[in-house]
């Protein structure tokens, strides 16, 4: 069973250590979730495995344009806590009616590489969620 975490800063922890994390950093692959997965509309979201529970922080810088350029639009983040092994997924929150259609997104969880920035399109960009 798929399993969903909505987050930005609602889930409750303090930072995973990196070495021994239950995240498997190699699962995390940048996806959208269509309205009504996570929120109501479409949201940019990240998906990754872990082998047990274990405490999660995570950031994603967004940018209202293609190709991550220079300092972001937005930071959303939070700490929370991933109560078992399963496949998960988190989200950033940037609103029903963000006024642009165009996106970049580079999503960080603490303990893992940063992963290289992703251009989105709402409705088209990345690929959706495996719910």
């Amino acid at each position: 069973m798929k399993k969903l975490l909505g987050v930005v800063v609602t889930l409750m922890t303090v930072p995973a250590l990196g070495g021994d994390s239950p995240i498997v950093c190699e699962s995390m692959t940048p996806c959208r979730a269509p309205p009504f997965t996570i929120e109501s509309y479409e949201v940019p979201a990240l998906a990754f495995d872990t082998t047990d529970a274990t405490p999660i922080t995570m950031t994603a810088q967004v940018w209202w344009s293609t190709g991550c350029p220079g300092d972001a639009d937005a930071v959303y983040g939070g700490d929370g806590f991933v109560p078992d092994a399963g496949h998960w997924y988190l989200e950033a929150d940037i609103g029903k009616d963000p006024g642009f259609v165009d996106y970049s997104i580079q999503w960080t969880i603490d303990g893992c590489p940063t992963l290289d920035c992703v251009d989105g399109s709402i409705g088209s960009a990345p690929e959706e969620c495996k719910f």
